[in-house]
């Protein structure tokens, strides 16, 4: 793909302050959005913050491409200073993940 090209990636909708939404109106927003994903994010009491994903069909345990989007959409909000990529090797997988540091 031309990952150059503005709207032609793969959209994801990613909803800020997200804490007073009840699961099911976090459900009618990502079947409204209709897109493969959609992330909420809320703060957290054992993190900087937490993030929960649906599709337009039931939420998500976790997922890749809704993670990317929202640690991008914090950074440019100016709510995370920097994204440091670290690769965390297991028994069955190599697992990626990000550390993020809060203004």
């Amino acid at each position: 793909g031309n990952f150059n090209k503005a709207l032609s990636g793969n959209p994801c909708a990613v909803i800020h302050q997200a804490d007073d939404l009840s699961d099911e109106k976090m459900q009618a927003i990502a079947k409204e959005m209709n897109l493969s994903e959609t992330a909420f994010v809320f703060k957290s009491s054992s993190a900087d913050f937490k993030a929960r994903y649906f599709t337009p069909d039931g939420e998500l345990p976790f997922a890749g491409h809704p993670t990317i989007a929202t640690m991008h959409s914090l950074k440019e909000a100016g709510l995370i200073l920097s994204l440091i990529h670290i690769s965390e090797p297991t028994r069955l997988r190599r697992i990626s993940y990000a550390v993020f540091c809060l203004k």
